[in-house]
C-alpha cells in the first residue's frame, strides 16, 4: 500500500522481508526484517506513521515506517 501523501510503497514478501519503497526514485528506503516466515500481508495505517505486517509464522507486527522499528508483536 501507499503512504497518504503518496511518497512511500509497502511491500511484502515471501523472503519473511517487508520493504518500504520511495515512490519517486522508485528505489529501497529500508527493509524491515524481524518475521520468520512468508509474510501474506503488509499494510499502512491511515495516518501513514504504521505498517501492520501478517506472517505464515503466525504473527502480526506493528512497525514504525519512518524509523523502521518493530513496536510489537502479536502472536496468534
Amino acid at each position: 500500500g501507499f503512504t497518504p501523501d503518496d511518497m512511500y510503497v509497502v511491500s511484502a514478501s515471501f523472503d519473511s522481508t517487508i520493504k518500504i519503497w520511495d515512490s519517486r526514485s522508485g528505489r529501497c528506503r529500508c527493509t524491515l526484517n524481524g518475521h520468520t516466515d512468508s509474510i501474506l500481508d503488509a499494510d499502512i495505517s491511515a495516518n501513514g506513521k504504521l505498517i501492520a505486517s501478517a506472517s505464515m509464522d503466525g504473527t502480526v507486527r506493528l512497525w514504525g515506517l519512518h524509523n523502521a522499528t518493530c513496536y510489537r508483536i502479536f502472536c496468534g
